[in-house]
């Protein structure tokens, strides 16, 4: 993960090179290449500070327990900021807030919302699944989060590298396309 002042440093040395290299080119096209220069700079530190906005639902003690160790996973690998979306019940909102107050993480930020009052949205979908209504809850991430890209995930899985590489492949997307992945490792029945 790179610091600020190594950011700074990398950009500036790209910098550099790049005037090393226009030093042979007329005077004519100095500004223009100058402005498209800054225009590169500019955009790799905005994506560098673009943040990454991931939600998930966490209801219960186990889905707390397996939060706690995505989070981690994520943090670990994480090379900008974070942005936790997390729809909670009662339980999972005393030890959240407790844990990320206690963490203090920077450039973390977490918002919890309460996901009683998002359940009967979802309730009437007939459902077997072992995680009951919470399951379906996913289903609200757009009427809650304002954001024009999220990252949905899992309370059981662990990240195993930065996760803004899969971020980042929302610059592929055109307006209206999403992509959803999943292999269960458990025989459910639906």
């Amino acid at each position: 993960m790179l610091t600020g002042m190594q950011f700074y440093l990398s950009a500036r040395e790209a910098e550099l090179k790049l005037s090393k290299e226009t030093l042979s080119i007329p005077n004519v096209f100095v500004d223009g290449i100058h402005q498209a220069k800054d225009q590169l700079v500019n955009s790799q530190y905005h994506k560098k500070c673009d943040v990454v906005h991931i939600a998930m639902v966490c209801a219960g003690y186990n889905s707390t327990q397996s939060l706690v160790t995505v989070v981690k996973s994520i943090i670990f690998y994480r090379s900008k900021p974070i942005h936790f979306h997390l729809l909670v019940d009662e339980i999972s909102l005393r030890t959240l807030k407790t844990l990320f107050d206690t963490w203090n993480l920077p450039e973390v930020k977490v918002s919890l919302h309460s996901a009683e009052i998002w359940i009967p949205k979802v309730s009437w979908i007939p459902n077997k699944h072992y995680s009951g209504v919470y399951g379906l809850l996913k289903l609200i991430f757009p009427d809650l989060l304002s954001q024009d890209k999220v990252l949905a995930l899992d309370t059981d899985i662990t990240v195993l590298a930065d996760i803004s590489l899969l971020w980042d492949e929302f610059d592929n997307f055109k307006n209206n396309n999403m992509l959803g992945l999943v292999e269960n490792q458990k025989q459910l029945v639906y």
